[in-house]
């Protein structure tokens, strides 16, 4: 059974590890995830319309999906909606290696921020955020749904670099100033 094999420990080592795009035949792998790392999980509804109206990856090691990210751009924003790995690749980089992936892809957009929300209570993720640059940005109270009770949402964001095109025509730009200047001597 699949979910026995994600239960049990793994390491990497040769591991052949890639990333794609979600597609609606990977929810169920993702949800069991979702549902092994998540007190109060997303239903396989919000995997489905999740990938109609958001950005959604995965990660697969050895061809089986082992971790995904789902987020949207919003604005001049982007709002990470879900991260999660499979507990068996816990602390092995494959959370920053996807999370990595959204900072990547939006140097190619006009986005200037990433933000989220992370359960006051999970202070191995508030960690790992704040490792990759986040910063505390304010609280949503009761934000979370709990088996009993709600929990707050600290809400964490992380200011992203100039887009690529504007490096490059900053770039440009200097060089024909400069080529300017030394024309003018």
């Amino acid at each position: 059974n699949y979910w026995k094999i994600l239960k049990r420990g793994n390491k990497l080592g040769k591991m052949k590890i890639s990333f794609r795009p979600m597609n609606k035949n990977d929810i169920y792998y993702v949800h069991g995830i979702e549902s092994l790392t998540n007190e109060t999980p997303w239903s396989e509804t919000n995997f489905y319309d999740a990938l109609r109206f958001s950005k959604a990856d995965v990660v697969t090691i050895d061809g089986k999906v082992n971790g995904y990210v789902i987020y949207q751009y919003v604005m001049d924003e982007i709002h990470l909606l879900n991260i999660s790995v499979a507990p068996q690749f816990i602390g092995k980089s494959i959370g920053y290696q996807l999370l990595k992936r959204v900072v990547d892809q939006s140097k190619y957009t006009f986005k200037k921020r990433i933000f989220l929300e992370v359960r006051e209570s999970n202070q191995r993720a508030i960690k790992f955020y704040r490792r990759n640059g986040f910063q505390e940005a304010g609280v949503r109270k009761n934000y979370y749904k709990l088996n009993f009770g709600r929990e707050d949402g600290l809400i964490m964001q992380k200011n992203l670099s100039k887009p690529v095109i504007i490096l490059l025509l900053d770039n440009v730009f200097k060089f024909f100033f400069n080529l300017a200047r030394f024309r003018l001597r």
